[in-house]
């Protein structure tokens, strides 16, 4: 507040979560704004920046509602893809046309962490396109080799309601259960074993909701699983990525 008096600072009264906080932020950007660009708290990006994010805005169909840059952390380096439109975002590097925000909504069950899978699939569904442009670069000081215990549970629920709120049945049942079995292996690494067992029982206890919520988008399969390479040997796992 005091380095950047020409900022308008919105404050919340209490931790709403990852969702509902950006929710609540979005929802107050002023229609007159073009386009919106949502950065996290430990990242730096260049000096035009923000210039070659408008420029590339301007080239692109009415459609892309997204523009996603690399990114590069000390583990990742980089997400080395090239140019092109993709499935999902990352939460550290994206901006949005404002336009659109109706649709930029995060569903807020979900706390955080999964949260933009399950938007971008969503928008997916509206004949939006999302692009990745790595020739914009930023750089995220995020550091953790390991999950914590408060990341364990929240991504492990949530990895299994995003495929039940948006895959095709077969898939839904496949991804989420190869999804608690990379998850056990993480948790294992990381000694958040109690964590995990929790956030599989919540997630059950959540699927309701996840019913009453879902929308199959034939955008999703378990073939865009980031961890498939290791079971593809699998009979029921080759049939379904065919």
């Amino acid at each position: 507040k005091n380095e950047s008096p020409f900022a308008r600072i919105i404050k919340l009264d209490k931790n709403y979560g990852i969702c509902a906080g950006y929710n609540k932020a979005f929802s107050n950007v002023p229609q007159n704004i073009d386009y919106v660009v949502v950065i996290d708290q430990d990242v730096v990006f260049d000096k035009d920046y923000i210039k070659n994010i408008v420029e590339r805005f301007n080239k692109e169909p009415r459609e892309t509602i997204i523009l996603m840059c690399d990114l590069e952390e000390p583990v990742i380096r980089t997400l080395a893809l090239e140019e092109g439109y993709i499935k999902f975002f990352h939460g550290a590097c994206y901006s949005y046309r404002n336009k659109y925000k109706k649709f930029m909504k995060f569903s807020e069950e979900f706390f955080g962490y999964t949260n933009e899978a399950d938007l971008s699939v969503r928008l997916l569904n509206r004949d939006f396109k999302i692009l990745f442009y790595p020739s914009c670069k930023l750089y995220h000081k995020k550091t953790l080799t390991k999950m914590t215990k408060f990341q364990m549970f929240y991504v492990t629920r949530n990895n299994i309601w995003f495929w039940w709120r948006n895959a095709p049945l077969l898939h839904a049942v496949f991804g989420s259960f190869l999804s608690m079995i990379f998850d056990y292996s993480r948790a294992s690494r990381s000694r958040t074993l109690p964590q995990y067992f929790k956030g599989v029982l919540r997630a059950f206890l959540g699927l309701p909701y996840c019913l009453r919520t879902r929308k199959p988008s034939k955008y999703l399969s378990i073939r865009d699983m980031q961890d498939l390479t290791r079971i593809k040997s699998i009979p029921i796992v080759k049939f379904l990525v065919k």
